[in-house]
């Protein structure tokens, strides 16, 4: 199954994204070691898909916060079906990944376990919106990106499943 997940150019050179869902698949025991190394493969992760997502100038970021300062409907839906909406908010999602896949290695440092457990939960919220984050993509037409939001909620369940390994452990 992991085989059709992974795209065939990357065969080779596996990416951070198709490491995890193998990790997910691969019956890996959640032990200290395998959760630190998921979590540095979750700050590649979300820096690749940040670094390839393309950039709103100032001015276009701008425009996107002065549009959605609003209570109009109607201006909110046409807000976010254009292309400077969806680049803003993954490079708004994927900032917020980078951040909390770096705490979460941080706190891996500290024996505290109930931390660790909140870092892997609060990481797996960044992708609470998987289709949306999926329908941004595709708008944008960024086929890397593409690619890798086929399979968001494994991506969700993995790190629920270190979370609860984690407080398994303790």
């Amino acid at each position: 199954m992991l085989a059709l997940l992974v795209h065939p150019s990357r065969a080779q050179s596996p990416t951070a994204y198709s490491r995890i869902l193998k990790f997910g698949f691969s019956g890996k025991p959640y032990d200290a070691a395998a959760r630190s190394e998921l979590a540095k493969l979750f700050v590649t992760f979300c820096r690749d898909v940040l670094a390839a997502v393309p950039t709103n100038t100032p001015a276009e970021d701008a425009w996107v916060r002065q549009e959605g300062n609003t209570t109009d409907v109607a201006k909110i839906s046409r807000l976010v079906g254009t292309v400077e909406y969806a680049r803003h908010k993954l490079k708004d999602t994927f900032s917020a990944c980078v951040a909390r896949a770096s705490d979460l290695t941080t706190v891996q440092q500290k024996p505290d376990w109930r931390a660790e457990a909140a870092g892997f939960i609060s990481l797996a919220a960044v992708f609470n919106e998987d289709a949306d984050l999926k329908a941004l993509a595709e708008r944008l037409h960024v086929h890397a990106i593409d690619d890798e939001f086929l399979v968001l909620y494994s991506v969700r369940r993995i790190l629920l499943i270190a979370a609860l390994r984690t407080l398994d452990s303790q």
